[in-house]
């Protein structure tokens, strides 16, 4: 969040390869989680995760999805791909809330481009 009184704990950061605004929460969206990760803070001065990476390389998701049965979450080739590069982050501040607070943001990015772009 980055803002006065406002404390980051942790966040979570996702690759989707169809938009989240649409699949999400429909059972229909397909990518990748690039991790759970932890800020240090002066409320949060023992983070229990790992710092965010200063970069994400992005997965070549021709061979399929790591960690996967063989047969289960198959490659497929693709060129000029939507992703969704997305960041959930969990935070606390002044007040009271019923869990934390939740803060979302997603860019998009193309995979694979073939698009070549003049100024």
């Amino acid at each position: 969040m980055g803002e006065y009184s406002v404390t980051s704990y942790n966040i979570s950061i996702w690759l989707w390869c169809s938009d989240p605004t649409l699949g999400l929460f429909t059972n229909h969206a397909t990518g990748v989680s690039i991790g759970r990760f932890s800020f240090s803070s002066p409320s949060n001065t023992d983070p229990p995760l790992p710092p965010p990476p200063s970069k994400i390389y992005i997965p070549d998701f021709s061979h399929g999805v790591a960690g996967f049965p063989i047969g289960w979450g198959g490659g497929v080739n693709q060129s000029d791909a939507p992703l969704w590069l997305s960041v959930l982050e969990e935070y606390g501040g002044e007040g009271s809330s019923f869990g934390a607070k939740v803060a979302y943001t997603s860019n998009l990015l193309v995979y694979n481009s073939t698009l070549s772009i003049s100024a």
